[in-house]
């Protein structure tokens, strides 16, 4: 038995991996026509110092985006408990509803954005219990308001749930209770739900198996305090095997790109702060372009950037329209 698995199984186990090793990093693989999506935080338009209704009605009628994520703000829709403020996301809505566009609408605690962790102050103090029922009571109020808006896609339930390395204020990563919530929109409403979790440093398996769409961060820079920038090493056939992979495992049919980015990364959290340098170090119109040449390669036919606020910024307050008209060739401008 042991000489049979010598000559064997270990060469036909050396030839398997020899097979895979080319598969991974030399396959050439066709790509698809890509729907371009972007998303858009209202928040993070302000903190930037523009007007945000001004900023996404660019995007809209300048960029013509057709396809839109956006989010629920919990903290700012339900800044005080059981008093709700929709005018913010009601206005988003209407204005992609008007011109015929496509919603992916993000709910829950965690979501799309440092610092990530978006409750409200007012339930740091309640019990675990009470905690959870609260969070389940905003997201079931969200579904309900917007179930009947025919812009609405899909539904994303949280955003990179299963990730516990990153973000302020977060609680910890629970799959039981996250399977709760997908149940609840399951539930309240049909449309299909997303489910996110990093590109980089995560396997999907777990996070795929809870919705129907599973949607990938795609970075290529990224900062550490220790290292400072790193440039990731990993070529499109990463992506390309760990979504045929996933697709086999889970049953899931279509994983696309949640968030493929697309403005620098800034080492503070406030990207108008570095400099030329800086932000090339991360972000040049040469980086972007190669990133959209990444994510085609890597075999997605769905792909939502990340950053859109920050080029209008650098179109309107720093005379640099380059970001911008890229973008705009993207939906045929």
């Amino acid at each position: 038995m042991v000489h049979l698995f010598g000559k064997i199984v270990i060469p036909a186990g050396l030839i398997f991996l020899g097979i895979l090793l080319v598969w991974f990093f030399v396959k050439t693989f066709q790509q698809p026509a890509i729907t371009w999506g972007v998303s858009f935080d209202p928040y993070y338009a302000i903190a930037l110092g523009l007007d945000p209704q001004q900023t996404y009605t660019a995007m809209l009628d300048d960029l013509q985006v057709n396809h839109l994520r956006l989010t629920a703000h919990w903290d700012k829709i339900e800044s005080v408990r059981g008093t709700y403020d929709w005018s913010m996301l009601d206005w988003q809505m209407v204005q992609a509803g008007r011109r015929g566009r496509k919603i992916i609408l993000t709910v829950g605690q965690k979501l799309p954005r440092w610092p990530e962790c978006y409750r409200p102050t007012w339930v740091n103090g309640l019990p675990a219990e009470e905690q959870e029922a609260v969070l389940m009571a905003f997201v079931k109020a969200t579904v309900e308001r917007y179930r009947d808006t025919v812009a609405v896609q899909w539904w994303q339930v949280e955003n990179e749930p299963l990730v516990n390395w990153f973000g302020e204020g977060c609680p910890v990563p629970d799959v039981k209770r996250l399977e709760r919530e997908v149940t609840l929109v399951r539930q309240l409403d049909d449309r299909p739900i997303m489910i996110t979790d990093s590109g980089e440093l995560s396997l999907w398996l777990t996070a795929a198996r809870q919705g129907d769409i599973f949607g990938t961060t795609l970075y290529r820079t990224v900062w550490n305090k220790r290292l400072g920038y790193i440039k990731w090493f990993l070529p499109p056939s990463y992506y390309w095997l760990k979504t045929a992979l996933v697709k086999q495992f889970t049953g899931v049919e279509k994983i696309i790109v949640s968030e493929l980015q697309s403005e620098p990364w800034s080492p503070t959290g406030k990207v108008i702060d570095l400099s030329a340098y800086e932000r090339d170090a991360s972000m040049s119109t040469e980086q972007l372009q190669n990133n959209l040449t990444f994510a085609a390669h890597a075999g997605f036919d769905t792909v939502y950037l990340w950053g859109a606020e920050w080029w209008y910024w650098m179109k309107t307050t720093q005379h640099d329209d380059r970001y911008w008209e890229i973008a705009k060739k993207l939906w045929g401008n």
